[in-house]
């Protein structure tokens, strides 16, 4: 599989190949919409995955990362997480290694089947999202070209998509009610809340469960508090499932370039993934203040212990990339070989299975730990 090269009418049947790769990808939506739809993404992007990666490491990554995917989500979650990365990875790819023109086919393409989603649902926010998810890739292609750091490509990237998501609620909320302001935002999203509330206290155990007694599972106080919860952290999460998506896009792309013999074209820094020392400080103080604000009981305490634990949940995968790029390096200092401990794994998998949380924080606060020591050491070293 060729991407092409900046001549591009020496390179017009790889063009056209990728393009009708990059039109089918873009499609990304009607995964989730249907069944036959996943089927049909899922196997294209296994296709074109396994023909560029085939006897790579890079394979094996994605198998389990597919494996994954499908153990702990659904078959139409799982076509629509994987296609939409590799839709941004190869558009990517495609729009770094080309002229301005490409940006052109690129645009017409998600215009395209932006159109035939709507067709075929009916809603205008489906039919946005190629366009929405091509800005994620544009951003990351243009990184690229400036030779940007890859922790700092996928904030760009992620921002590059969830900007339009949010100016898209605020024009659709003005469109409903006509004017906009923080309180008809604020009733807009209570409205969602209390339509979740209701949802949550509908469910009932005989609905599941022959025989079981006709009560609601969950509480009205349970599933307001499980409501507000959900609805405090979001903005966290919403920046999390983003930025996880461009940091696989990120790492698929550059797989891509490599794959395509222009590893040449990348610098270190787009292939190493670390988060910066202020990240890494802010972090860790985030971490502690939300620890302590948690056992505090004031309306103060309330609002720090939200506004932490948001920031933490923004950090936090970045930092437990951070400690895998670490912890990959420090296995392969010695020959470039990967070595693991056998009871270091057991170790990993018990902490991650049984005290998922727990775990997670414990190998973020040492990707965090491990990036403040390597920028102390450098500022150490150029000063003396």
């Amino acid at each position: 599989m060729s991407v092409g090269t900046s001549h591009d009418r020496a390179a017009i049947p790889a063009i056209a190949i990728n393009s009708i790769l990059i039109f089918i990808l873009s499609f990304f939506f009607l995964a989730l919409c249907d069944t036959t739809a996943a089927a049909v993404l899922l196997a294209v992007c296994g296709f074109f995955l396994v023909s560029s990666f085939r006897g790579t490491p890079v394979i094996r990554t994605l198998i389990l990362l597919t494996i994954f995917l499908v153990l702990f989500t659904s078959i139409q979650l799982t076509a629509f997480l994987i296609s939409i990365v590799t839709f941004i990875a190869l558009t990517t790819v495609f729009l770094r290694f080309g002229s301005a023109r490409r940006y052109v086919i690129v645009t017409a393409l998600c215009v395209v089947s932006g159109v035939g989603i709507y067709f075929l649902t009916g809603y205008l926010s489906y039919a946005l999202s190629p366009l929405i998810a091509m800005l994620g890739a544009v951003a990351a292609s243009l990184c690229g070209k400036k030779k940007v750091a890859r922790s700092f490509t996928i904030a760009i990237s992620a921002a590059a998509v969830i900007i339009p998501l949010v100016i898209m609620f605020i024009v659709t909320v003005f469109i409903f009610n006509g004017e906009l302001s923080v309180d008809i935002v604020k009733s807009v999203i209570d409205g969602y809340r209390e339509e979740l509330v209701e949802m949550l206290v509908s469910i009932k155990a005989a609905d599941y469960i022959p025989g079981a007694p006709d009560e609601p599972i969950i509480t009205a106080e349970l599933a307001g508090n499980l409501a507000a919860t959900l609805f405090n952290t979001l903005p966290g999460f919403l920046v999390v499932v983003i930025a996880v998506m461009m940091y696989f896009s990120t790492f698929l792309s550059t797989s891509l370039t490599v794959a395509l013999r222009k590893g040449s074209a990348l610098d270190p820094q787009e292939i190493r993934f670390r988060m910066s020392a202020v990240s890494a400080v802010f972090f860790l103080i985030s971490f502690v203040v939300y620890f302590f604000s948690a056992f505090i009981s004031s309306d103060t305490a309330e609002l720090v212990y939200y506004c932490t634990l948001n920031l933490n949940t923004v950090l936090l995968p970045g930092m437990i990339f951070t400690a895998i790029t670490y912890f990959r390096e420090r296995m392969t200092a010695n020959d470039g070989v990967l070595r693991i401990n056998i009871l270091t794994v057991i170790l990993l998998v018990a902490l991650i299975f049984f005290f998922t949380s727990v775990a997670f924080y414990l190998i973020a606060c040492y990707g965090a730990i491990c990036s403040v020591r390597e920028e102390w050491k450098s500022a150490a070293k150029s000063d003396s």
